[in-house]
């Protein structure tokens, strides 16, 4: 993070490019820990992929060497297959330590599940929306009755909304029928419940047709928020929800014409101030002239 006269700045584009490509913290931290790491993870291997996702997200932004993406990439993607292969979204059982017992953490002094119960949808959701992730930047393509299986999954008698912690999630997979719903979920975080992610969802839901207009108010309103809160997000690690807006806003469910790369490069048009990194600087540059 890096500070200057005049606004605060959030984000030294180069310094992590340099970062995320060489340093033992970055990229080659995920390269290093590998696929065999998940099986450290025990029942947390979405929660370290979803985390992780923010490095990938943000690598793409400041253009990391791709090579070094691609094998950090396709780790990420493998904790979160795992963790859906091994339906850690479901309660776990194992005996309790000595310890455990002693201090008595849990009530049924049996089995010991996830400290929050509620935790559950949010599992399978992280892990699905790394997948989600993975494919649009493959394929770019976001698979509607892929998205329908995801939020249709049973979980009881806990909503599978209760995963959701920002609605901008809901908004970049165009689930907008989702959208109003979430206000009447009972969810461990109110960020879902308030904010300009579900102000425009549900102005999208109520008509998605405003996404392709780019004079509509759920456009403007979009755009300002994106400009006020883009460096930030890219710059103190949410970078995840950086692409969540741009696939948004910037792709249009495909009909901006853009790649997915172009999309995250898209981020630029909403941070006028950052340097941009030289090896992506002519893209930018390429990109600058569409209108935002």
């Amino acid at each position: 993070m890096a500070y200057g006269k005049g606004p605060k700045q959030f984000l030294d584009a180069s310094q992590r490019q340099s970062f995320l490509n060489n340093d033992l913290f970055g990229l080659p931290h995920i390269i290093g820990q590998g696929p065999e790491y998940v099986k450290k993870m025990e029942n947390m291997a979405w929660n370290f992929a979803g985390s992780a996702y923010n490095e990938i997200s943000e690598s793409y932004v400041v253009g990391a060497d791709f090579n070094v993406l691609h094998t950090a990439n396709s780790i990420v993607v493998g904790w979160a297959k795992a963790s859906i292969e091994r339906e850690q979204w479901l309660p776990y059982d194992r005996p309790l330590t000595e310890e455990e017992l002693r201090r008595q953490y849990y009530k049924d002094v049996g089995k010991v599940f996830y400290q929050h119960f509620d935790i559950r949808p949010e599992a399978w959701l992280t892990a699905n929306f790394v997948l989600m992730h993975d494919a649009w930047f493959r394929t770019g393509k976001v698979d509607q009755d892929k998205v329908r299986e995801i939020l249709s999954k049973p979980m009881d008698d806990i909503p599978i909304l209760h995963g959701v912690w920002d609605a901008i999630s809901l908004l970049s997979l165009s689930a907008w029928d989702s959208i109003p719903e979430l206000l009447e979920t009972t969810t461990p975080s109110d960020e879902n419940r308030k904010g300009a992610s579900i102000n425009i969802g549900l102005m999208l839901a109520d008509d998605p047709a405003q996404l392709h207009d780019r004079k509509s108010p759920a456009r403007v309103r979009a755009r300002g928020h994106m400009r006020r809160n883009m460096e930030r997000w890219i710059g103190t690690g949410l970078a995840r929800t950086a692409l969540e807006w741009l696939r948004t806003f910037e792709w249009r469910e495909g009909e901006s014409g853009l790649s997915p790369e172009e999309v995250m490069l898209r981020a630029y048009a909403y941070m006028p101030d950052v340097v941009i990194p030289d090896n992506i600087r002519s893209r930018i540059e390429e990109l600058r002239k569409i209108p935002i």
